[in-house]
This record gives C-alpha cells, structure tokens and sequence, in this order.
C-alpha cells in the first residue's frame, strides 16, 4: 500500500523519467503541423529553428507525414470495435443477463458518443504512440462518463516497463483554482494559497512546448492517483484532497499503445520512425531546388577589362549588359545536371517512409510502381490492413476493460429510476439482471470486442434485410424494425419475455399461486421451465414442489400444443379454464400437487361466481321485460 507522503516523491521520479519521451512526442507533433526544421535548444528547454537554417531561402519542407497519419487514422476509426456481450452459458438466465448488459452498453455507448471518443483518442494514439481511457462516476450529472487523457497527462511509476508492473498510474489535470476550491471546501484555505503552474514548470520540467500544450496561467495541477488496490487519491502538490475506493477495487483506466515494445512501457507510434526520413527528404528536396535555381541563373565570365559593371548582371529577362569588346567577351558557365542518382534517392526515400508506415500506395489510392497485377494490388492492400491488427487489437482489449468499468459502475451507482428513464420499458429487467450479476469476481458474461454493432441507420437497416433473407425474421418484424428505426427490439421483447418467464418460475419454485395468460410468449415459459426442470436445484425440491412446478409446465405444453386461435384476454393457460363443474372435477383429478388443486379450484370459486352472476342478470332481465309490459309484482 503506498502511503500519502510518498505520493508527491512518486509523483516527481516519474515526471523526471518521462522527460525524454515528451521531447519525442513534441517532434512528433512539430512535424505533423509542418515544422520540421528544428533543434533542441537546452537553454530555452524547447525546439527552435536552426541557426544554420535561418534565412536560408532553399530550406524546404514537403510534409509527408500528415497524408499518412490523414489514412492511418481514416482506417482506424471506419473499423472502430463495437461491444457485444456473450451468455456464460446457453441458459436463458444467463442470456437475459448479457442481453441486458448488451442494452445498457449500446445505450451508454450513443450517450457517451464513444465513437467520438475513440476518433480523439486514435489521434494521440497515431501522432504520439500512446493514449489513455478513463471512466468515472459524476456525482453532479449522476451518470457513468469516459474521457479521453492525453499520454503528457499519463504517469507511471519510475522504472515500470510494462502497464501491470506499475504500482500506480496517475492522471493530471489543470483547475481554476475558484472551481477547485467549491470542490474541495475542507480544504479552500489550502487551495487559494497553493502556487499555480507556470510556464517555466510547462517547458523545463516535462518537456513541453508553448506551442503545443499551452496551459492558461493561473491553473492548479491535481493528479488523480490510481493505486493497484483499488483506491483513488487526488493530490494537489503534497497533499491529499480526497481519497475513496473504486466499485469493486477496479481499474478504470485503460492504456493504448500504437505499437507495443517489449521493456518499454509506452508504445511507439507511427510518427516517430519517420522523423528521420523526413528530415532526409526534405533535405534532398531543398538541394534540388537549389540546384533548379542555379541552373536558371548561372554563373558569368567577365574579364575584369571588360568594363562591366558588377551590378549590371541581373536575373531580369531581356536585360542589357553592355561592356568593352577590347577587353574580353563575358559569358556563361553552363550548370551540370542533376544526376540521376539524386532523383532515385528521392524516390527511394518516399517509398522507406510508406514502408516504414505500413502503407503502400495503393492504399493511398496512387498505382503503385511496378506493380501492375491485380492480384498483386489487391495484396498489398490487404497486407496494410493486416498490419493494423496489431493495433486495433490494442484498442479492442481496451473497450472491452472499459466497457466492464461501465458496467460495474452502473450496477453501483444507477438505481432502478435511471434504468427506467435511460431504457424505458426495459430498464427495469435491465436493472434487475444486472443487480443479480457478478461481473468482476466470478463472471456470469464474457464481453466480445471487434463484433461490430454499428449504430447509423444503414448499418441497422442493411442487418435486418440480411436477417430477413436467412429467414430469421418474417417480412411484417423485418418491416416494423426499419420503419420505427428501433433496430432489434425483437430481441428486446424475447428478453422481457424471458425475464418475465423466470420470475414467474421462481414464483412457482416458492410455492406461490400465479397466473400464465394464453397471450404470454408459452415459448418463453416451455424454455424456462424446460431448462429448469433438468436442474439440480429442481430435484432438490421437495416432492410437493416439484409436482406442482411439473403441473404448472403440463399446461404450459397442452395450451401450446392445442394452439392459441381466438385467444381471449382474459383465457388462463394456468390455472386453467373451465365452463362447468364436470370439466373443473376432470382438471383437479390430473393433477398432483396441493398448490395446483387449490389454484384449480380456486378457478370453480370463480366460474360459480360467474353463473351466480349470470343468473342474477337474466332475473334482472325477466323483471325488466314484465314491467315494461305492464305486468305485476313478481312473487
């Protein structure tokens, strides 16, 4: 357990090791926004144009890195993991449980606009190789939130050369100071004493430039400090504000890696191994436009007798030079050529950089030279895609850690009325399922990332046509989900039925009398009770339980069996309906539980209500004829 006064020294050893990664990532980033000729100056602790560089018209800067990080962050976002939840088993508790964890994650995934997200987050992941997940309950809102961290505002611990071998991550972020001091008001005093974070801290102590990650004067910077046990402190300087424990001791920060190096605690991105080349293209390019400008203006002969003035030769068009015959004639020098060599080097230096960035030209949608086949093309653009995986991988495991954050929280924090206003007429059974689900300590569901549910219009419509043509759905469901735009509430319905099913058999089990209507879905309840009949939790049942949970499944089966025309609201499928007393003797003689006999004849109670009922109205009715034809007082 690491104790409050070691926070700050933790704090310090881990920003002075990062120092030379953040010098990297400002390169980076200085060469996407086309500032590529610069060295480090120590004294000013920032990158500056070089001195020889400075004034010097042939310095030219042909920026081919922002193409390549334009498509490699085009694919990545277009093949953006979605979330499905897998059952732990074929059971139908098991799958109304991932149904429901399913529903409230594709909910919290169009609230949260995760896609956004992950769009912010494939960029610092692409131009610095690293970036951070973080989801967190607000009080103030009172809804779960994922915010994207910028890998200057991720902290590890000094010497950790992997995620899990590091006791702490530690998230930074900048606050007024009035905002903080309303936060925190135990700790107000504090606060509007504490010194704010300057410039001279932005440039010296973490390798930051001012034109990149500028920080408005006057902020305070506060660390949330994750601990590996579970706990959360936030820290301002060397003190500790607030201190709690994340639900269930989880984790709720995820780290992403462009490309994972084995002892090295952040990834690599695609930026920094082009550095280099890029560097030596333009160099290559600048020398063949000074050459380009030599040749269109080259060198002149003139004899010193030949009275010309030094200023007379210009690189005006049509200019006159005059000068004395007798002394000598002045003429050009012809500039040799560029060699070919020079072009091929150039060349040379484009295709390492697409080789080195994985991507080839025909992915940038330029032929390819020397590639002429079809075959071949198509090769090459699958051979890009593929190695994305690696990736995209990253960025998968990720959403799926997070999206097991977002459940967990939802489970402490949400209660039944959020449920209800979030999912509407499912929120309760999401609700339910989720409270009776262990997602952390014994999973009862596995969460599958990279499944694809996308959520546009298109991407819904196009999966129900294809359901459509496998037969999975008739024409009249198929017509209904993409008029109403409701996607898969097919799916919803079977899962409310399900639950329903399920509450009813643990109703049963207890031994309590219920009611299965005709216009219930009996595909559900013959599921749920089939299943669990088969159970052991069944056979421990004692005896009278058991044949009365079997009489209950008995006319489930006969009412499905005898088909379901003309149905009635008010038609029983248990207990079942009878018109008279023969029929009511012939049902309780079949059955073998007490429960269902009394519930069967429960059924008589009310069907001699009924025709006690009846016989009041036709009485009623003969009164009424008799006075209405003028007869007398009924005896």
């Amino acid at each position: 357990m690491i104790k409050d006064k070691d926070i700050k020294r933790l704090l310090d050893d881990s920003n002075n090791s990062k120092q030379i990664i953040t010098r990297i990532w400002d390169l980076c980033l200085h060469y996407l926004e086309g500032r590529q000729h610069l060295v480090y100056d120590r004294s000013m602790s920032n990158y500056v144009v070089g001195r020889e560089l400075q004034g010097n018209r042939q310095r030219a800067t042909i920026n081919l890195l922002l193409n390549l990080y334009r498509n490699i962050i085009s694919r990545l976002t277009i093949n953006y993991p979605s979330v499905a939840v897998l059952p732990a088993s074929p059971t139908p508790d098991d799958i109304v449980k991932a149904k429901s964890s399913e529903t409230a994650l594709h909910y919290y995934w169009n609230s949260a606009d995760c896609k956004q997200l992950l769009e912010k987050a494939i960029k610092w992941l692409v131009s610095c190789g690293n970036v951070g997940l973080n989801t967190y309950y607000d009080p103030d809102k009172e809804c779960v939130m994922t915010e994207v961290i910028s890998p200057y505002d991720i902290f590890f611990e000094k010497g950790a050369i992997d995620y899990n071998d590091s006791r702490f991550v530690a998230i930074r972020r900048f606050h007024v100071r009035e905002e903080l001091a309303e936060m925190f008001p135990e700790h107000k005093e504090y606060i509007m004493k504490a010194p704010s974070y300057t410039q001279q801290d932005q440039t010296s102590d973490y390798g930051y430039t001012a034109q990149n990650h500028s920080v408005p004067q006057g902020r305070l910077e506060t660390y949330d400090f994750y601990d590996k046990h579970g706990e959360l402190r936030i820290c301002l300087n060397d003190k500790v504000l607030f201190k709690t424990k994340t639900p269930k001791g989880i984790m709720p920060f995820q780290h992403i890696r462009y490309t994972d190096v084995p002892n090295r605690i952040w990834g690599l991105g695609l930026l920094e191994p082009l550095i280099e080349l890029q560097t030596l293209y333009n160099t290559a390019r600048a020398q063949i436009i000074k050459n380009v400008e030599l040749m269109s203006n080259p060198k002149w002969l003139v004899p010193k007798t030949a009275g010309v003035n030094p200023n007379a030769i210009t690189n005006r068009a049509g200019e006159k030079i005059f000068y004395n015959p007798a002394g000598g004639t002045p003429q050009q020098i012809p500039m040799a050529g560029l060699p070919a060599y020079v072009i091929q080097n150039i060349q040379q230096i484009s295709e390492e950089m697409k080789d080195v960035a994985g991507i080839h030209s025909v992915s940038l949608g330029r032929r390819q030279v020397g590639v002429t086949s079809g075959k071949g093309i198509e090769a090459l653009a699958t051979q890009d895609i593929s190695q994305l995986q690696i990736t995209q991988q990253q960025i998968e495991d990720a959403v799926k850690q997070m999206a097991k954050v977002v459940l967990v929280m939802m489970k402490t924090y949400y209660k039944e009325a959020k449920f209800v206003r979030m999912l509407d007429r499912t929120g309760k059974v999401i609700f339910k399922q989720l409270r009776d689900t262990d997602i952390v300590d014994d999973p009862e569901i596995f969460i599958e990332a990279g499944s694809m549910f996308r959520a546009e219009a298109d991407d819904k419509d196009a999966r129900i046509v294809q359901m459509l043509q496998l037969g999975l759905i008739d024409k009249e469901t198929a017509l209904k989900e993409m008029t109403f735009r409701t996607g898969n509430a097919y799916a919803l319905e079977e899962m409310e039925d399900l639950a329903h099913a399920e509450e009813i058999l643990a109703a049963v089990a207890d031994g309590q009398q219920v009611e299965i209507f005709a216009t219930d879905n009996l595909d559900a309840f013959m599921e749920v009770f089939s299943n669990y009949i088969k159970s052991d939790d069944f056979y421990s049942k004692p005896l009278e339980r058991q044949e009365y949970i079997r009489d209950v499944f008995h006319a489930i089966i006969d009412k499905k069996m005898g088909g379901q025309t003309n149905i009635m609201r008010d038609d029983k499928v248990y207990p079942r309906q009878v018109n008279n007393q023969e029929q009511l003797a012939e049902n309780v003689v079949q059955l073998n539980s007490p429960e269902a006999r009394m519930a069967q004849l429960n059924q008589g109670l009310d069907l001699a209500d009924q025709q006690a009922e009846l016989n009041s109205l036709q009485r009623d009715e003969a009164t009424f004829t008799r006075d209405a034809m003028g007869g007398g007082e009924t005896i």
